[in-house]
């Protein structure tokens, strides 16, 4: 008989040992197209009925086998004239291996809705229940009862109901098939490891490619759940893969992940100081640095973006001001690490841009105005500096009466820095007499004169004298050999009173020299004629003729 359809091994082939009695074809059997009842406690064929009743059918009773593809044949109703129960003890099975018992099935055409419930050793190992209403006389459907037996025998048991206590579901053409029992539960063959403790969670690893063998199933099937428990910076982690082969035996495999971040950030370059000079904005660079960080770093082992926050007392003020700020960074899990660095404020000295000038006082009516006027103009000096308030102050405190007052004007910015100017107050309070000298080139105006000036009794007498200055005549003389240089020449000079003088010049020249040489040898190769050529420091050339004579042998 061929293998029925919803026979499935789920390792191997499987192999048809027969079905006692499973055709229902032996007798005695049922008149054409009547019927046998069988009441409970009457067996045919190896089947009891328990309670109710059944019917054993011709094939053609109501043409209800007409439909079966196996031909109208002989077959059992579970309701005789009330609700059935059969049963029928199965032998020689070996425990361990799956059976599967096949029947053909359909509804008496006068049943309704008809059900079968199966039991195998009282729902120990089957305990199935399926309803049809397709009367026979139009299709029979298969199904196939699978169970694993636990001993050589099992006890099969089906009761009946319908719409209709006389009318049930109908059985036919039973058989029994066999299959090796896998009981070995898929292998995983690459396990990953069973649990990891880590401090950042994006460095959780993937959920890894799992494989899996089988005895039987060549792709048994994998279920991968995953549940995530989290609390502020904790995460539990918790990975099941369930991998089940198609005989339903399964394998499973957890893996549990801990993840929590107990690492500060640290602090890879501090922030650096600041300076300043004061005439800055101040506060907008104070606030530039601070956003800045402090051009400060940090990393964290988790956390890429870092919050950086900066505490301080109070800001900066415009001038000469030094704030301690803490700087503070923080990860996502609220560890945190901090630095400090100073914002200043420098302090520039000021610059004296006009120095305190001294100023002469001669027979003043009131010289004393003429120096509180000096001071209070801090001597005619001029400073600047950003750091602003300027303050002057001088040091007079003496002798205002003095000839000569010496005063030291200092300048002093809002950061305390002191640059010092120094100048001289002259005052003439007595007759006095002064002496003027001067020169001349020209003999008209030399003269000597007597002045005498007076303001309120104080007399100044000043003396004017002018002498010549005479003209002056320098002789230079020199030597050369360019005939076009020689000569002399006259060269008229004026100083700066007006006066000339005379500068005369005589350059002489020296002519070229001939000198002869007479020498004598005794070797005869020795003997001839040589000129020289010589130069001297003025560019003078002179010739020397040597004459070599050969003396012979005495």
């Amino acid at each position: 008989m061929a293998q029925p359809a919803c026979v499935v091994c789920c390792c191997g082939d499987p192999e048809e040992i027969g079905f006692p009695c499973g055709d229902f074809e032996v007798p005695p059997l049922a008149p054409f197209g009547g019927w046998i009842d069988y009441d409970a406690g009457q067996t045919y064929c190896g089947w009891t009925v328990v309670s109710g009743s059944i019917s054993i059918h011709h094939g053609l009773h109501n043409n209800l086998g007409l439909g079966n593809p196996n031909g109208p044949s002989q077959h059992m109703d579970l309701n005789g004239y009330s609700f059935g129960t059969v049963e029928r003890t199965l032998t020689g099975l070996i425990p361990g291996k799956q059976y599967s018992i096949t029947l053909w099935y359909a509804a008496h055409n006068g049943a309704g809705l008809a059900t079968c419930h199966a039991l195998i050793n009282n729902g120990a190992l089957l305990d199935e229940t399926w309803s049809t209403s397709i009367t026979g006389d139009i299709k029979w459907d298969q199904r196939c009862l699978n169970f694993i037996a636990d001993a050589s025998s099992v006890l099969l048991r089906l009761a009946g109901s319908s719409n209709n206590p006389c009318c049930g579901m109908l059985i036919d053409d039973m058989t029994m098939w066999s299959c090796d029992a896998d009981t070995e539960s898929p292998v995983i063959f690459n396990p990953p490891p069973v649990g990891y403790m880590m401090q950042c969670q994006q460095n959780i690893p993937p959920v890894p490619q799992l494989v899996v063998t089988d005895n039987c199933d060549s792709y048994p099937e994998i279920t991968f759940v995953e549940w995530v428990d989290s609390l502020a910076c904790q995460f539990n982690y918790l990975r099941i893969w369930i991998v089940e082969d198609i005989c339903g035996n399964t394998t499973s495999f957890q893996q549990t992940i801990a993840v929590e971040d107990t690492e500060p950030p640290v602090i890879t370059n501090p922030p650096k100081d600041f300076e300043i000079p004061c005439g800055f904005d101040v506060l907008e660079e104070f606030y530039s640095w601070i956003q800045l960080n402090g051009y400060g770093a940090a990393l964290d082992n988790c956390d890429h973006s870092l919050d950086w926050t900066a505490d301080f007392v109070e800001e900066p003020g415009p001038a000469c001001s030094v704030v301690l700020v803490t700087f503070v960074v923080t990860d996502d899990c609220g560890h945190s690490a901090e630095a400090t660095a100073t914002f200043t404020v420098k302090e520039v000295p000021p610059v004296i841009l006009v120095p305190a000038h001294d100023v002469s006082i001669n027979c003043a009516q009131n010289p004393g105005d003429s120096l509180e006027l000096w001071l209070g103009e801090w001597g005619g000096a001029v400073a600047f500096d950003p750091c602003e308030p300027l303050v002057w102050q001088h040091n007079f405190s003496g002798d205002s009466l003095a000839p000569v007052i010496e005063v030291t004007f200092s300048v002093t910015n809002a950061c305390g820095s002191v640059t010092e100017t120094t100048a001289f107050f002259f005052q003439t309070v007595a007759s006095d007499t002064l002496n003027e000298m001067a020169l001349t080139c020209d003999p008209s105006l030399v003269s000597s004169d007597t002045i005498i000036q007076g303001v309120e009794g104080c007399q100044t007498v000043i003396i004017t004298r002018i002498d010549l200055s005479p003209s002056d005549t320098l002789h230079l003389f020199g030597t050369t050999c360019e005939p076009s240089l020689s000569g002399s020449d006259t060269i008229f000079l004026q100083n700066q009173y007006g006066c000339d003088s005379l500068v005369i010049t005589q350059t002489d020249l020296l002519p070229s020299s001939t000198k002869n040489i007479q020498l004598y040898t005794c070797d005869p190769l020795g003997a001839g004629l040589d000129t020289f050529n010589l130069t001297n420091q003025y560019g003078c050339d002179s010739i020397i003729y040597l004459t070599t004579t050969y003396s012979g042998i005495y």
